[in-house]
């Protein structure tokens, strides 16, 4: 019985070891002051949702929500969309993606012939959110930032892996948070 529960621990920390983490990168237009900025605007860019699960309304809901939280702890205030100074676009997509891990078996233990080769394959989707910011007075892009990986996971709360994406890409954005508002978090 040991075994066996030894066995199916063994599986489950190899496969949720193998699980793709969340990638994040971002980028930004060179020589923009972004301390001149104070109000801002979200929005989802209705272009870029095509996956009707990641661009379902609970999870614009949820990537607004996040946006707004981490900019407001940022200093930044909410504006309408004539007013901001910075316009923030938001989108999601969904691609189907393939991992594939080889392990060598190979020991001088195993005599003559030597172990093995074992070979994985995992299917899975891989979801993204893009985050494009706007100055709204020239209509130029100033910065993006995104997060790739596995958003829907049956061992993941899709609601926190997503404002933790928003967390870790807004972490890149270069106003920093203020000391003050982090404090009050």
């Amino acid at each position: 019985m040991k075994r066996i529960l030894l066995a199916a621990l063994g599986a489950v920390l190899l496969f949720s070891a193998c699980s793709p983490s969340v990638t994040v990168r971002s980028d930004y237009a060179r020589g923009v002051n972004f301390r001149q900025f104070n109000s801002f605007t979200v929005e989802a860019d209705r272009g870029r949702n095509p996956d009707p699960v990641m661009g379902s309304e609970l999870n614009q809901t949820r990537i607004t929500k996040a946006l707004e939280a981490e900019l407001v702890a940022r200093g930044l205030s909410r504006a309408s969309d004539r007013k901001a100074d910075l316009s923030v676009r938001f989108g999601t997509d969904s691609r189907d993606r393939q991992s594939t891990q080889s392990n060598n078996n190979f020991s001088p233990f195993w005599g003559w012939y030597g172990g093995g080769m074992n070979t994985s394959t995992r299917n899975y989707e891989e979801n993204r959110i893009v985050v494009n910011v706007y100055d709204t007075r020239t209509n130029q892009q100033v910065w993006q930032g995104w997060a790739s990986g596995q958003f829907y996971d049956r061992n993941k709360d899709v609601e926190a892996t997503i404002y933790q994406s928003v967390n870790k890409i807004m972490a890149r954005f270069p106003v920093q948070t203020s000391p003050e508002l982090a404090r009050e978090r």
